[in-house]
């Protein structure tokens, strides 16, 4: 995906969180045994969620957001963007899922 399409995707995005949605703010799923994945929104409070979740505790979304738009660090080699689904795999580490395709 192209450096400005990523960039449009996340001011779409952006967009969305300002009118107030939560359906781009919130997914969770459990693709198998051990996984859990959450879409990243790109706000601030979004980051600070990730952030407590890959420090070890739980994953609590964001009951509102922030309508900035954020990065999130992810591992050493991935940061996600907004829209983009972190998963943490059955070995505790956290990764950005490719392709993704969330209901």
């Amino acid at each position: 995906m192209s450096k400005s399409l990523r960039r449009g995707v996340a001011a779409a995005a952006a967009s969305v969180l300002a009118l107030g949605s939560t359906a781009v703010a919130s997914a969770v799923s459990e693709p198998h045994p051990g996984y859990e994945e959450h879409l990243f929104s790109g706000s601030s409070t979004s980051v600070a969620a990730f952030e407590n979740w890959f420090a070890g505790g739980e994953f609590v979304q964001p009951e509102y957001e922030t309508r900035d738009l954020r990065s999130l660090k992810v591992n050493e080699h991935e940061t996600a963007e907004a829209g983009d689904t972190v998963y943490k795999d059955d070995q505790g580490r956290f990764w950005v899922k490719q392709d993704a395709v969330v209901k």
